[in-house]
């Protein structure tokens, strides 16, 4: 496999979901389109250059959706206290 064969593989990836923009938003959300296509190729480059497949596996297209989806995620609220006479309790 060779650069080109990088290219042309990201190349091709990027117009399925252009053209399918459903498709990526059921994807990733509301992660960055952007950041997501740079993810993709540099682990098809890692991939390239451990000369194993370009093609991105299910589980790293996965783990990139997951890299992108932490960056959205909002810690859960705070607990609530209520100190009284006869007892304490929270809510969350």
């Amino acid at each position: 496999m060779s650069e080109i064969d990088l290219k042309l593989y990201v190349s091709e990836f990027k117009r399925f979901f252009k053209t399918n923009p459903d498709r990526l938003k059921s994807l990733i959300g509301n992660a960055d389109s952007q950041l997501f296509f740079e993810e993709v190729e540099k682990t098809a480059r890692k991939n390239l250059q451990e000369g194993t497949e370009i093609s991105l596996t299910i589980k790293q297209i996965s783990e990139i959706v997951v890299k992108l989806s932490d960056q959205f995620i909002e810690s859960p609220p705070a607990f609530k206290f209520y100190n009284g006479q006869i007892a304490s309790f929270s809510l969350n």
